[in-house]
């Protein structure tokens, strides 16, 4: 292990006892640098590129043990590296905060929870342009997959007009009532579909 790596891991270990006392983002941080090191040094002895399974879990948990970090909790670790992972963006997003909120903002949890509360929409995924498009045309999920079974039904038949596909989709999502239904005549495809 290098001198900067001890020197991290010996920080965060005071760092945590602060924590415990009481939090500061700068304290989490130092954690979050040392929990990277512990992850980095976990996956390379555990032989795996990703920081999951049985022989990771247990050089991490003896890792966590041997530099008296294994009082932080799962969630609290995953977090605080969650954290470490996007550290610019999240120092960036807390310099735009009021000093009394950035002071509140200390827990990995908190700071996850808020960071992506203030960022979500402008990182969260656009619906596809033909939803937004149905969307707008007030077209429910329901009426165009009552749509598409009524084209299926016809293709089925072996009926591929244009026109009578066309009038059996828009009958089919719009529902036409059983009073109005009643009083026209049946079309042909619809004798068709019925039998």
């Amino acid at each position: 292990m290098t001198a900067t790596n001890s020197d991290t891991i010996s920080a965060a270990r005071d760092a945590w006892q602060r924590i415990e006392r009481g939090a500061t983002f700068d304290d989490w941080v130092t954690v979050a640098k040392a929990l990277a090191i512990g992850r980095a040094h976990a996956m390379a002895t555990a032989e795996t590129n990703k920081p999951f399974g049985r022989r990771f879990v247990a050089v991490i948990s003896a890792w966590l043990r041997e530099h008296g970090l294994d009082r932080i909790t799962g969630q609290e670790r995953h977090r605080a590296l969650w954290v470490h992972d996007r550290l610019a963006e999240i120092e960036a997003w807390r310099a735009t905060l009021p000093e009394e909120r950035r002071r509140r903002l200390n827990h990995p949890s908190a700071v996850w929870a808020h960071y992506r509360r203030a960022t979500a929409s402008s990182s969260a995924p656009q619906p596809h342009a033909t939803q937004r498009k149905i969307a707008k045309l007030g077209i429910s999920q329901d009426q165009i997959a009552r749509a598409s079974d009524a084209i299926y039904a016809l293709l089925k038949l072996g009926n591929a007009d244009a026109l009578v596909l066309a009038r059996a989709a828009l009958m089919a999502a719009t529902k036409m009532p059983p009073r109005l239904r009643e009083r026209r005549r049946p079309l042909a495809f619809e004798a068709q579909v019925a039998t």
